[in-house]
C-alpha cells in the first residue's frame, strides 16, 4: 500500500516545530528520507526503502499507480488520424460537418487507444451584419493537424505514454484484438 502525502502548511510546521523531517513528517534523520516525488502526477509518496534527499529535495522517482499506468512507446505505434464531427449548424439549422484529428495507439494484438484530447479543424464564429446574424466556419485543419503531430512527436520523444489519458478504441479489423471483439458480441451486436 503506497502512502501518498499532501500535508497542509500547518502540518509540516507542526513537524518542523517536532524535529520531524519537513518532507516526510517521520524522524528519518533526512539521511534515510523515504519520499518521493513523481514528475508524472505531482505526487509525493513514501517509498518502503529510505534514498535520502536529493539536495535538500525529495528525489524524483515514478510512484506505483503511475509505473502501472505506463505504457512504453516501444510496446504501440502511433498514428494521427482523421474523424468527422458536427461543429454546429448554419444559418438553415444544417449541420456543418468539420475534420479533426486524433492521436490512436496500436498495440501489436491490434488493441488501440485514443488520447483523450481531440483537435478540431474548424472554428465556429458567430457574427451579426447589418441585422442578419449566422455562423461563420473557419477552416483550421493545417493547425490542428500539426499540433496532433507535434503532440504525438512529444508521446515519442518522453517514451511512454500513461493509459488513464487514453480511451478504448475500436480494435483494428482483422487482428486478434478484433476477433476477441467479435466473440464477446451479442448476435444482436453483431447484426448491426
Amino acid at each position: 500500500m503506497t502512502t501518498y502525502l499532501n500535508p497542509s502548511a500547518d502540518e509540516v510546521y507542526d513537524w518542523l516545530r517536532a524535529g520531524l523531517c519537513v518532507w516526510c513528517g517521520t524522524n528519518c534523520d533526512y539521511d534515510n528520507c523515504k519520499l518521493r516525488h513523481c514528475d508524472s502526477c505531482t505526487a509525493n509518496w513514501l517509498g518502503d526503502t529510505p534514498v535520502g534527499l536529493n539536495d535538500g529535495r525529495p528525489v524524483t522517482e515514478e510512484c506505483p499507480d503511475c509505473l502501472a499506468d505506463k505504457i512504453l512507446i516501444d510496446q504501440i505505434e502511433l498514428e494521427v488520424r482523421s474523424d468527422l464531427y458536427v461543429a454546429g449548424h448554419d444559418e438553415e439549422g444544417q449541420p456543418y460537418t468539420a475534420e479533426s484529428y486524433k492521436i490512436l495507439a496500436t498495440f501489436k494484438n491490434g488493441e488501440r487507444l485514443v488520447f483523450e484530447k481531440h483537435y478540431p479543424g474548424c472554428e465556429a464564429e458567430r457574427f451579426e451584419d447589418e441585422g442578419f446574424s449566422g455562423t461563420y466556419f473557419k477552416d483550421v485543419r493545417e493547425q490542428a493537424l500539426a499540433a496532433a503531430e507535434r503532440q504525438m512527436t512529444q508521446f515519442e520523444k518522453d517514451g511512454a505514454i500513461y493509459r488513464s489519458m487514453w480511451s478504448e478504441h475500436e480494435p483494428m479489423y482483422g487482428t486478434p484484438a478484433y476477433e476477441m471483439r467479435v466473440a464477446e458480441m451479442t448476435p444482436e451486436e453483431r447484426a448491426q
